[in-house]
C-alpha cells in the first residue's frame, strides 16, 4: 500500500532534494477551535481496529505536521512539530493482533 494523504486520498512521497512531502494537503488553522475541528476530522478518517488491549488501536501510520508562525515586530518566527501515530506491534501477541479464530 502506498502512502496517501488522509484527507484527499492522493498518493504522497518524500522528495529527498527538497526534504518535503509531495502530495500532502495543507490546511491553514487560525485558532484553537479550527485546530480542534481538524483533529476531530482526522480522528474520524484514520484506520483503527479493536484489539484485546485497545478498542481503537491504530492500524495505519499517520503523520501530522504543524507549523506555527509567530510575528515579532518585523521578524517572522517558525516553529514546527510532528505527531506520528504508528500501529503498535511490540505486544502483538498480548493484544491479539493477527490471531485467527
Amino acid at each position: 500500500m502506498k502512502p496517501s494523504d488522509l484527507i484527499t486520498g492522493k498518493n504522497i512521497y518524500f522528495d529527498e532534494k527538497t526534504f518535503t512531502y509531495i502530495g500532502l494537503k495543507q490546511v491553514i488553522l487560525n485558532s484553537i477551535s479550527d485546530l480542534m475541528e481538524f483533529v476531530k476530522k482526522v480522528e474520524k478518517l484514520r484506520y483503527t481496529d479493536s484489539t484485546k488491549m485497545n478498542s481503537t488501536s491504530s492500524r495505519s501510520f499517520a503523520i501530522i505536521e504543524f507549523r506555527v508562525y509567530i510575528k515579532e515586530g518585523d521578524n517572522l518566527k517558525l516553529n514546527w512539530f510532528r505527531f506520528v501515530d504508528m500501529p503498535g506491534s511490540e505486544r502483538a501477541g498480548k493484544a491479539g493482533v493477527g490471531e485467527t479464530a
